[in-house]
């Protein structure tokens, strides 16, 4: 796939996984791996002539301070606006069993941004945010597989995205630092 900001890959089949590993490089030219992020590609209505949409991208992240923040760009593509559910998942990671993390971040806040970098839309706490009951339904519509405690600190933001690029961005919003997963959902 090489060196690029972005891929976008083109031999995509309705039904099928598709797992992507992503190498960053930082500004001391450090490279790692970044966790995986997946994509699951949707047929809507099972007809093979529809258009194939995403279902969800997430990565697990080390959320830091500073320039060392958890970020997931988002495209929207084509000519009509979707709705998407994006979460930032800090205290559910640590509710999972015995795959529980221990570090997470507790407080994880997200803030949305379009390629402007004007703030759209931001949460921390998913239940105190503007639109709980929508957060509550699309995670439902989706069939998100970790759900939400009430009056969780894990936030949610579900808002009609128009065709362009975006910033999810992920920080600890007491300064805090650990792990979180960012999950972008596209709301049928």
């Amino acid at each position: 796939m090489g060196t690029a900001t972005g891929y976008t890959d083109t031999a995509v089949t309705p039904g099928a996984t598709y797992y992507y590993r992503v190498l960053t490089v930082t500004a001391n030219a450090v490279s790692a791996p970044s966790p995986s992020a997946s994509a699951t590609p949707v047929t809507p209505g099972g007809s093979s002539g529809s258009t194939v949409y995403f279902s969800v991208v997430s990565s697990r992240c080390f959320v830091g301070t500073g320039s060392n923040i958890g970020v997931a760009g988002i495209w929207v593509a084509g000519n009509k606006p979707i709705t998407v559910l994006l979460r930032a998942a800090g205290p559910a990671l640590g509710n999972l069993g015995p795959n529980s993390i221990s570090n997470f971040l507790p407080d994880p806040m997200l803030l949305l941004y379009d390629t402007s970098g004007r703030l759209l839309a931001t949460n921390a706490g998913w239940g105190t945010g503007a639109r709980p009951t929508a957060v509550s339904s699309a995670t439902t519509k989706v069939g998100a597989g970790m759900v939400f405690a009430q009056g969780s600190q894990d936030s949610a933001i579900v808002i009609t995205l128009p065709p362009g690029g975006y910033s999810a961005q992920c920080v600890g919003a007491s300064g805090d630092t650990g792990v979180a997963l960012i999950e972008a959902y596209q709301v049928p």
